[in-house]
């Protein structure tokens, strides 16, 4: 069997910055590095609310990941020029029941959740590659109903209570937002590449960004990660 025939993985190259974390094997270790990671710059009573919340939200996350079929999330969160950058990318396996070949960009921007994308096929190391790019605009109230899900729990805007740090900077982004109306634009860019020697079956990566004077550059980003996966063969 040649090497393509025998893949067990992928590998691709990141920027400083972000974090891996991983379902299935060795997902516990690697929460833990991305926990620690998130808490470096944090002390005292930052330090420990925001560890309690993480500690009771990334497993959760995690296990909703691999229950949808993701193998690795990759997450980036830094402060730059005291501007925070948060975006994040999965990666997951899916079955299309076709091969590449038998598909055109409709077809696979449908399965992608990309009805209505920019779709188009590009040409990098690892082989023929699906993209498709969407800008989107939800609204404050999904926006909400999206926070919610990853903290497991509903938003009371009106409650003096005490909060995570992170729930606490949610509220009030809410708060504000359903004020005034406003929307919430959004750019979403996936890749789907169909495994060596695997009919049917196809890596699916999916990025998110919120539209600033950042995205372009983030959704650049993200493009030369991809232009890096190799296959792992086993």
């Amino acid at each position: 069997m040649t090497a393509l025939e025998t893949v067990s993985g992928y590998r691709v190259n990141v920027p400083a910055g972000w974090q891996r974390v991983t379902t299935g094997d060795g997902s516990a270790e690697s929460i833990d590095r991305f926990i620690h990671w998130q808490l470096r710059k944090r002390g005292g009573r930052d330090h420990v609310l925001t560890e309690r919340a993480l500690r009771e939200q990334v497993p959760r996350l995690i296990s909703e990941a691999e229950a949808a079929g993701a193998l690795d999330l990759y997450v980036f969160s830094e402060t730059i020029h005291d501007v925070p950058v948060t975006m994040s990318f999965v990666v997951s396996m899916t079955y299309l029941g076709a091969t590449a070949g038998d598909l055109d960009e409709k077809d696979l921007a449908d399965v992608a959740g990309f009805g209505a994308a920019e779709a188009e096929f590009v040409d990098f190391g690892a082989g023929r590659w699906f993209r498709a790019l969407e800008h989107r605009a939800p609204t404050a109230g999904q926006f909400r109903g999206l926070v919610e899900a990853q903290l497991g729990a509903s938003l009371d805007l009106d409650s003096a209570d005490p909060v995570p740090p992170d729930a606490a900077e949610a509220i009030e982004f809410i708060r504000h937002e359903e004020a005034t109306g406003r929307i919430l634009p959004d750019t979403r860019v996936s890749y789907l590449l169909a495994l060596p020697a695997s009919p049917g079956a196809f890596l699916f990566a999916v990025f998110t960004v919120d539209d600033s004077a950042f995205s372009e550059a983030q959704v650049l980003m993200f493009d030369a990660i991809m232009s890096t996966l190799e296959w792992v063969s086993s």
